[in-house]
Order: C-alpha cells, then sequence, then structure tokens
C-alpha cells in the first residue's frame, strides 16, 4: 500500500536530489544547471510501483526468513490509501 505520505517523500527526494545537481552543475562551467529547472510530480504511477516493489519485499522476507513457502503467498494488486490524509505507508497481510 503505499500513500499520500509516500508522494511527499518521494517528491522532497527527488528536489532534493535535483538541488545537489544544480550545485554540483554551478562548479561544471561546460554543462551548467538549466535554469528554473522542476522535479516532475509523482504519478499514480509511480506509487502503485512503490506499493509492489512493497508487496514483494514482504513476500521475500516471509519466505527468506520464516520459511514459508511461496506457493502460500499471493500478493493482490498494489493500492493507493489517498483517502486518508494520516495513513501509514504498510504492507497489509490476510490470513
Amino acid at each position: 500500500m503505499a500513500t499520500e505520505a509516500d508522494r511527499k517523500e518521494l517528491m522532497a527526494q527527488a528536489q532534493a536530489k535535483e538541488a545537489a545537481r544544480a550545485r554540483a552543475g554551478a562548479c561544471d562551467k561546460q554543462d551548467p544547471p538549466k535554469a528554473g529547472a522542476t522535479v516532475q510530480p509523482i504519478t499514480d504511477r509511480r506509487l502503485r510501483a512503490l506499493a509492489k516493489r512493497r508487496a514483494v519485499g514482504g513476500e521475500r522476507y516471509l519466505i527468506d526468513n520464516h520459511q514459508v513457502k511461496a506457493n502460500r503467498l499471493i500478493a493482490c494488486h498494489p493500492e493507493l490509501d489517498k483517502e486518508a490524509p494520516k495513513a501509514k505507508p504498510r504492507t497489509e497481510l490476510l490470513i
């Protein structure tokens, strides 16, 4: 499950990376930073990909560390929890 908190964190990381790139480019006279360069918004598609990686990571953890057989686990479609503003990023397990 991915949330709006994930979107904010990914955006902050992208902005920090762009700022570092701009600082590094300021020292590079051959390839100066582009004026007004902006970070692309974090799309729902990218959040779903994060949710999918989170679910696969949860499966791998159970298989590798708790000897759960892979054929006993089913990963469902990744979801976005956009309704609850304070929703926590998570992987949900149903038994």
